[in-house]
Formats: C-alpha cells, sequence, structure tokens
C-alpha cells in the first residue's frame, strides 16, 4: 500500500484531519479489524508491526467485558489503545462505532454517511490497492458523521467493567 502512495492512518486521526484540518492526505486508507477476534489479531498484528501500518480494532463491549476467549482480552485491549499503532472500539447501540486512542479523547463515528471497502481475507496488498483505486473518492467532510465524545455515562460504564 505505501508503495501505491498510500497513507494508512489511524481513524482518531482522520477525525482530527476532518474537525480541525488539514484534512486528508490523498489515497487516505483506514485498515479496521471488525469483528476483531483474537484469532485475526494473533495473525494480523505482526505484519502491522512489520510493515508500521496502524489500524482500528473493534470488539464487542459484552464479549470483552466477560472475558470471551474468542476475542482479545481485556489487557491486550488497553495494551493495543496505549500503544499509538491502535485504535480500539466498539459499537454503543443506536449511536454508532465508539473509538478510544491513546491521543484523544474518545469519539463516535455515526452511523451516517461512512464508507467502507469490505475486504476479503486472502487479497494480496496488490489486490487491495487495486480494489480501493477502483473506489470513488470521498467527499472529506461528507465523508464520515462524527460526534465529539459519547455520552459519558455510556464510556464510564465500559470503563468500569471487569479488568
Amino acid at each position: 500500500m505505501s508503495a501505491a502512495g498510500y497513507h494508512v492512518a489511524l481513524l482518531s486521526e482522520v477525525h482530527h484531519r476532518l474537525i480541525f484540518g488539514p484534512g486528508l492526505p490523498r489515497k487516505t486508507a483506514v485498515l479496521l479489524f471488525d469483528p476483531g477476534d483474537r484469532k485475526t489479531f494473533e495473525g494480523v498484528a505482526p505484519l502491522l508491526a512489520k510493515y508500521k501500518f496502524p489500524a482500528v480494532w473493534v470488539t464487542d463491549p459484552q464479549a470483552l467485558k466477560n472475558g470471551d476467549r474468542r476475542c482479545v482480552s481485556r489487557h491486550v485491549w488497553n495494551a493495543m489503545k496505549r500503544s499509538g499503532c491502535w485504535d480500539v472500539g466498539y459499537y454503543n447501540g443506536a449511536s454508532g462505532l465508539v473509538i478510544e486512542s491513546r491521543d484523544s479523547e474518545p469519539v463516535i463515528i455515526g452511523h451516517g454517511r461512512v464508507a467502507w471497502l469490505h475486504a476479503d481475507w486472502n487479497w494480496t496488498g496488490q489486490k487491495l490497492v487495486e480494489k480501493l483505486e477502483a473506489e470513488e473518492p470521498l467527499q472529506q467532510k461528507e465523508a464520515l458523521v462524527m460526534n465529539p465524545a459519547p455520552a459519558a455515562a455510556d464510556v464510564q460504564e465500559f470503563a468500569q467493567a471487569p479488568r
């Protein structure tokens, strides 16, 4: 992806650039794993670290709260967030996707006009670049509908879940 000129960014970075400027670099891509299960993490984390690509990890909050072994543990989830290489998130009912990052307050990605490219697990890097090249460019301000922060009660409930 880098060789094809793509800037791989965290969703929190995209949010900050859209809200506060200076906008997104041409060919910005966000790698998002949803649902993020433990086996996927064990496979992709070393590759992302090798190529220095940041990514977004979305976990079911109930699975995380209940210690579901199919998902990463609360300890790993928190370490991912602290690393600065990952944004971590969860769905908050009707509000949308809550994204937490090391460097910013939590933000909600609304259910509005969000464009996704659903990638197949066996695509090569070249296939992914070809698919991205075929997509219509997004209008920056219309691409994401974001609110500055989730409801305090939602964040507090999630933060107080057993670790």
